[in-house]
C-alpha cells in the first residue's frame, strides 16, 4: 500500500510540473538553435535583396548613361544651322 500510495504521489508531481512547463517543450539548447536558424535565413534574404537592389540600380544607371551619350552624339538640330528649311550643305542629300 505504501508502494501504491508513493508511486500515485510521484506520479502527480510529474504531472503537475509537467503542467507548469505548458505547452514549451523544447529545451534552452533547442531554442538556440531555431533562433539562430532564423537569423541566418533573415541575414541571408537581406543580403540578397541588397545586392539585387544594387546590380538593378547599375544597370538602370548605365542605361541612363548611354541614352544620354547617344542623345549628345546626335543633336536634334542640323549642324548647317539651317532649321527646317530642307537646304544641306552637303550633296546629294
Amino acid at each position: 500500500m505504501r508502494q501504491v500510495a508513493y508511486l500515485q504521489e510521484m506520479n502527480r508531481d510529474a504531472r503537475s510540473t509537467e503542467h507548469k512547463k505548458g505547452l514549451c517543450k523544447f529545451t534552452t539548447r533547442e531554442m538556440y538553435l531555431v533562433f539562430c536558424v532564423v537569423c541566418y535565413y533573415l541575414v541571408c534574404i537581406f543580403v540578397t535583396v541588397r545586392v539585387l537592389l544594387y546590380y538593378v540600380c547599375i544597370a538602370v544607371l548605365h542605361t541612363l548613361v548611354a541614352g544620354l551619350l547617344a542623345r549628345s552624339q546626335y543633336p536634334e538640330r542640323s549642324a548647317t544651322g539651317h532649321l527646317g528649311t530642307g537646304f544641306s550643305s552637303f550633296p546629294c542629300v
